[in-house]
C-alpha cells in the first residue's frame, strides 16, 4: 500500500456587499443610515474604506453603519468599501453618493400690507443654506415704484394702483442652491387729505363760493354727498365747489367725499354755518311831527328774506302814534312837544331782526292870534279888545313877551 501527502488550497468565496447602491444626501440634513452587509463569506464582517471617502460629515463604522449629516458641497461622492469576513476573505464595491442641494427657506411667510404712495421696506430672509445669499425676482413683477435689492430688501414708493401683486422671489446660496417663495403684497389706499376742514360763514341771499381740495391720492378727484344736506340753494360739484345761494339760516352739517382715479375715498364731515343778512331800513330819519296833527311816515326795509314784520322795541312814541306790523308810522300826537326816542325793529321770514333807532321830534302846533291888528284906543277913553287863538290845544295862557300896553293916565 503506498500513500501521497495531498496540498489543498483554499480560496476566499466571492463576497458581494449590499446594499448595491446608497440614496442621495441632502446638505445639512441628516442622513437616513444604512448598514452595510456581505453575502458569500462567514459573518460578522468588518467594514473600511479602501479608497475615496464619503462627503463631509459622514462616517462608515467598523460594523457597517453609514450615517452622518452632510456638510460638503453639492456633488458625487465615490467611496470604496471593503467588507471583510470572520475568515479574513474580504469583497469591495464602489459606491456613490450624491449630495443634492440644501433645502432653503424663504422667509417671511407672508408680507405686510403697504400703501399707496407711502414708503414701503420690508427684508427677506433665508437659512438652510450657505450665506451669504443673492436674491432675484424669479417670476411675476414688483408693483410699480418698488425694487427687489441682491441683499433682499423690498423696499420703495408705491405708485402702483391699490391692490393685490403677487411674485416668486428666488434666495441663492455661495454654493449655487436656491430657494424660492411666491410672495402677495396688497397695497391699501393712500391717505388723501381734504381741505379745508372747516367752512366760512355763508350769508343769506349772498353768493357763496368755496373750492374744496383733495391730496395724497391719484387726480382727478370726484366729489359728491356722503350724507347730510347743504341749505336749499347752495350744492356740492363733482369738481369739489361749493357754490349757490341760499335764503335758508342756520348750521347745515354733511359729509364731502372725494374720489380719486383709483376709487380711493376720504370722507370729511362739514358744517357751512348760514348767517342773517344785513336789513337796512329807511328812511334814516323820521319827519318832525306836530302836535295836533296827524302824521304818516312809510318804513322801508332791503336785505333779509321775505315780508318784513315791524314793531316797537324800544321807547315810545308820542300819545295817539304807533307803528303797524307793515311798518307804517301814523297816528295824531296829543301829547305834549319834544323829543321821544324809539328802537325799530323790521323781522324777516328767517327771523332776522334789522333795527334802527330814531328820535321823533314833536313840535308844537302853528297858533294864530286874530285880530292880527288892535283897533285903536282913545287916550282917557276906556279901551277893550279880544284876542282869540287857533291852531294850538285851547286853553290858552295869554301874556306879553315883548313890548308893553299903553299905561292908564291920571
Amino acid at each position: 500500500m503506498s500513500t501521497q501527502a495531498l496540498s489543498v488550497r483554499v480560496i476566499c468565496p466571492t463576497i458581494t456587499l449590499t446594499p448595491a447602491t446608497l440614496s442621495n444626501a441632502q446638505q445639512f440634513a441628516a442622513y437616513t443610515a444604512v448598514l452595510l452587509d456581505g453575502m458569500g463569506g462567514s459573518a460578522p464582517y468588518t467594514f473600511s474604506i479602501d479608497s475615496g471617502a464619503l462627503p463631509a460629515g459622514m462616517s462608515l463604522t467598523s460594523a457597517g453603519l453609514i450615517s452622518g449629516t452632510p456638510t460638503a458641497t453639492t456633488g458625487d461622492y465615490t467611496a470604496v468599501i471593503r467588507g471583510t469576513d470572520s475568515v479574513g476573505c474580504s469583497g469591495v464595491r464602489s459606491y456613490t453618493v450624491r449630495v443634492d442641494c440644501p433645502v432653503i427657506t424663504v422667509s417671511p411667510s407672508s408680507l405686510p400690507n403697504g400703501r399707496q404712495y407711502q414708503a414701503y421696506s420690508q427684508t427677506m430672509s433665508a437659512s438652510g443654506g450657505n450665506p451669504a445669499y443673492t436674491w432675484s425676482l424669479e417670476s411675476g413683477s414688483l408693483p410699480l415704484g418698488l425694487t427687489l435689492s441682491a441683499t433682499g430688501i423690498i423696499s420703495g414708493t408705491p405708485t402702483a394702483a391699490p391692490g393685490s401683486y403677487t411674485f416668486r422671489v428666488k434666495a441663492t446660496d455661495s454654493t449655487g442652491c436656491s430657494g424660492s417663495r411666491d410672495c402677495t403684497i396688497l397695497f391699501d389706499c393712500p391717505l388723501i387729505t381734504i381741505t379745508p376742514t372747516s367752512l366760512p360763514q355763508a350769508t343769506t341771499t349772498v353768493a357763496y363760493n368755496q373750492q374744496l381740495t383733495a391730496s395724497g391720492g391719484t387726480t382727478p378727484y370726484t366729489w359728491s354727498m356722503a350724507a347730510g344736506a347743504l341749505p336749499a340753494g347752495i350744492t356740492l360739484s363733482s369738481s369739489g365747489l361749493i357754490s349757490g345761494t341760499t335764503t335758508a339760516v342756520g348750521s347745515f352739517s354733511f359729509t364731502a367725499q372725494a374720489s380719486d382715479l383709483n376709487g380711493c375715498l376720504k370722507q370729511h364731515a362739514l358744517a357751512l354755518g348760514v348767517n342773517c343778512a344785513a336789513i337796512t331800513i329807511t328812511p334814516a330819519s323820521l319827519l318832525n311831527a306836530t302836535v295836533g296833527t296827524a302824521y304818516s311816515q312809510q318804513l322801508t326795509a332791503s336785505g333779509g328774506v321775505g315780508t318784513k314784520t315791524w314793531s316797537l322795541t324800544a321807547g315810545t312814541f308820542p300819545t295817539g302814534m304807533s307803528i303797524s306790523p307793515s311798518g307804517l308810522i301814523s297816528g295824531t300826537p296829543t301829547g305834549a312837544a319834544g323829543n321821544y326816542s324809539v328802537t325799530i325793529q323790521a323781522m324777516d321770514t328767517n327771523n332776522c331782526p334789522g333795527t334802527i333807532i330814531y328820535v321823533l321830534t314833536v313840535e308844537c302846533p302853528v297858533a294864530t292870534i286874530s285880530p292880527t291888528t288892535a283897533p285903536d284906543g282913545t287916550v282917557a277913553v276906556s279901551y277893550s279888545t279880544t284876542l282869540t287863538a287857533t291852531g294850538g290845544n285851547a286853553p290858552y295862557t295869554w301874556s306879553i313877551p315883548t313890548g308893553s300896553a299903553p299905561q292908564d293916565s291920571a
